[in-house]
């Protein structure tokens, strides 16, 4: 049945909870009854309770006593098992179920600050507490029935996915997607993913010999990131570009002291390692193809192309 509770005029304190058998009586012995309100859990709000005294009034003359009806003994400190007994400023407010304590404290019944005792308690505690307890204790899952019981019944038997054993024999797993053709191992990653989170990047300052303040950028990589590191897809390197226009320069110089010997051999060295890092465009760009494609066991170390 409803666990009722009432305000009885304006300002006063709500009362409960109240069976129906009690919110009839102090309905009927109310002198007014314009500014009584009620609520119970599953209310949106409080609403007047002249527009559900009739609902409550049949209630009443449907309900039938039950043996199971009877509270629950109480225990050392009074306070009967499954409730808690509510107090406010040194004013006892009421039991109250602790499955309805979050209902009450949404509805402003109950404030968070108000004191409660349950049955194995020694001191009073807030609210607060017992509805942080209530939602951290875990739902009860229910477990899937056998297949054989749930045949006897008629209900679907949950559906089983397809296992694999692997080429050692040793286990089983569940496949879902692509793995290592070696081991079977599900633990795998993209070149580029394993390159990217075993590089990183930092600015450092530090202190130049004129004492003045210089900073760097600094790289740095793990043994593991530098194995499956991508090809390089630079330019023609400074280095090498500065060897070719010398080269050029002496050979031209060589060939033609006097003139313009330097300078167009300067400019065909130049021209020569241009050509040849637009050359081998095409291979790097069917490494780096490749490289995108490959992949890593993170179990075994096993390299393969996806």
């Amino acid at each position: 049945m409803r666990q009722y509770h009432v305000i009885p005029s304006t300002g006063s304190p709500a009362k409960g909870p109240l069976s129906a058998e009690q919110v009839v009586a102090m309905y009927e012995q109310a002198q007014s009854t314009a500014q009584m309100l009620i609520w119970w859990k599953d209310q949106k709000g409080w609403d007047k309770i002249i527009d559900h005294i009739e609902e409550i009034r049949m209630e009443v003359s449907d309900a039938r006593p039950t043996a199971s009806s009877k509270p629950a003994p109480a225990a050392g400190n009074g306070v009967p098992a499954g409730q808690v007994l509510v107090t406010r400023d040194g004013v006892e407010i009421g039991a109250f179920h602790e499955s309805d304590v979050p209902a009450l404290l949404r509805a402003k019944v109950l404030q968070p600050t108000d004191l409660y005792l349950s049955a194995s308690m020694s001191k009073p505690a807030p609210l607060s507490e017992l509805l942080l307890a209530l939602l951290l204790k875990p739902a009860a899952q229910p477990a899937a029935p056998p297949a054989s019981v749930a045949a006897a019944v008629g209900a679907p038997a949950l559906p089983t996915q397809p296992h694999r054993q692997d080429s050692r024999g040793s286990e089983t797993r569940t496949p879902r997607g692509r793995c290592c053709p070696r081991c079977h191992s599900e633990d795998i990653r993209t070149f580029e993913m394993v390159y990217k989170s075993g590089s990183s990047s930092a600015n450092t300052i530090g202190i130049t010999m004129s004492g003045d303040l210089g900073q760097a950028r600094t790289r740095s990589m793990t043994d593991l990131a530098s194995e499956v590191a991508p090809p390089d897809m630079s330019g023609p390197g400074c280095f090498s570009t500065i060897m070719a226009v010398a080269l050029g320069l002496i050979i031209g110089m060589s060939v033609n002291p006097m003139g313009p010997g330097g300078l167009i051999g300067a400019i065909g060295g130049l021209v020569i390692r241009l050509g040849i890092h637009f050359a081998g465009a095409s291979d790097r760009d069917a490494l780096y193809a490749q490289w995108k494609k490959s992949w890593m066991c993170m179990k075994c170390g096993n390299k393969f192309q996806g």
